[in-house]
């Protein structure tokens, strides 16, 4: 079964403003709150990278995972695509 959810908004701001947001992963706890996202972590520290490796950790519909992702594209300003699964096989993406 697979589930889809595109959302479209109108954002008060610059466009580098919302991608630098975007991209703030260990931010996201922070806004992306209906997610249940408790925390971010990146394997790397610095700026983005296409490839580095993500663990979300989040809590949502009274389920808790651990979401083992990856950087699949980052083009600053423009687009980002972030992949990954949980231990029980579930995958999630989020394009921007």
């Amino acid at each position: 079964m697979a589930i889809s959810v595109t959302i479209e908004t109108t954002i008060a701001r610059e466009p580098d403003e919302v991608f630098a947001a975007l991209t703030d992963l260990e931010g996201w706890p922070t806004w992306l709150i209906a997610t249940g996202i408790r925390s971010v972590q990146r394997a790397e520290g610095g700026p983005l990278t296409v490839g580095e490796r993500v663990t979300v950790d989040q809590s949502a519909a009274g389920r808790s995972s651990t979401v083992e992702a990856t950087i699949v594209a980052l083009d600053p300003g423009a687009r980002f695509l972030i992949e990954g699964r949980d231990s029980d096989g579930v995958s999630t993406s989020l394009e921007a």
